[in-house]
């Protein structure tokens, strides 16, 4: 069975170039849109990250996926934008603070 690097990675490097190897990247960082992350001092640290290293993608639950995947190809992998906080709202682009009574499971 192919692991994470023979799947993913490799691909990765192809795109921006790379040779082609089965090491794993030394760290990763997987963002998420989370309120949490407003008024955080981690700006600094998401933007080390670099241009380069930048990609959008969505799908439900995709951040718990990008996690996993990371996990799988880095040597070290920072999260930012997960949790929950009372003051916090689901996402920095919305109002929202409590939970909803429906939720699209079908979706997931």
């Amino acid at each position: 069975m192919l692991n994470s690097t023979e799947l993913v990675k490799c691909l990765v490097d192809r795109h921006y170039g790379l040779p082609d190897s089965n090491d794993r990247y030394g760290s990763c960082a997987v963002v998420g849109n989370s309120g949490i992350l407003m008024k955080t001092e981690n700006g600094k640290s998401m933007d080390e990250w670099g241009s380069a290293h930048d990609a959008v993608e969505f799908h439900y639950s995709s951040s718990m996926q990008a996690i996993m995947l990371a996990l799988g190809i880095c040597e070290k992998v920072s999260i930012f934008g997960f949790g929950k906080s009372a003051e916090a709202t689901h996402h920095y682009y919305a109002k929202q603070k409590v939970e909803l009574d429906l939720h699209e499971y079908a979706a997931e």
